[in-house]
């Protein structure tokens, strides 16, 4: 017997990982332009700090791959959301570098 891959499981991953990845790419588009407007940086700083980002999220990776393997899928997924949503809220409350 086959097994369905267009299950429930399945599409809930996938329209959540889509989620992150559209707020990644949304961030990484609009971040410069939000640090150069809201807090007054110059251009070099907010590329710098969009470079900081991007390494921040490579350097994660092996680590995250580690804790996937050494927890559930599901909790990494609901941990690294949460984390996710919670920093992402927490931008408007930044008033300068």
């Amino acid at each position: 017997m086959k097994e369905k891959l267009w299950t429930k499981d399945f599409w809930a991953i996938t329209i959540i990982s889509f989620i992150i990845f559209f707020v990644f790419y949304v961030l990484l588009t609009l971040l410069p332009i939000y640090i150069s407007d809201r807090l007054h940086a110059s251009p070099d700083k907010a590329g710098l700090l969009v470079t900081l980002f991007l390494i921040a999220a490579i350097v994660i990776r092996p680590f995250a791959g580690q804790w996937v393997g050494k927890y559930s899928n599901k909790t990494i997924l609901g941990l690294s959301s949460l984390a996710f949503l919670v920093v992402t809220a927490l931008y408007p409350f930044c008033h300068s570098i």
